[in-house]
């Protein structure tokens, strides 16, 4: 039998759970406000670029889940997504200014 900090290879861990229903509670309203915006796709694509960096990122720490959950790790599934699409749009704002069409 497996212990309490035991958990098979195949089970998400339940600190993993709560943390990536909190975020799908975040991304889903997000990207529907950016989609709905009149900008020709600009923010959507932004959102959605973010949204692929986060969950990249989240398949990485669901793939060592096997480990005890650390603190930063957790911060990041549970509030990451912000601070990325923020940066996200920073980059996008700075490179269209440093490289005009």
């Amino acid at each position: 039998m497996n212990s309490p900090d035991e958990h098979p290879h195949d089970e998400i861990r339940p600190e993993y759970q709560a943390a990536l229903r909190l975020t799908l509670i975040q991304q889903v309203p997000w990207l529907v406000l950016c989609a709905l915006l009149l900008d020709s796709g600009r923010t959507l694509r932004l959102c959605l670029i973010a949204i692929l960096g986060y969950w990249m990122f989240a398949m990485l720490c669901l793939a060592r889940g096997h480990r005890k959950p650390d603190h930063a790790g957790l911060l990041f599934l549970r509030w990451g997504f912000f601070p990325l699409f923020a940066v996200v749009c920073f980059a996008s704002g700075y490179l269209r200014q440093a490289f005009p069409h």
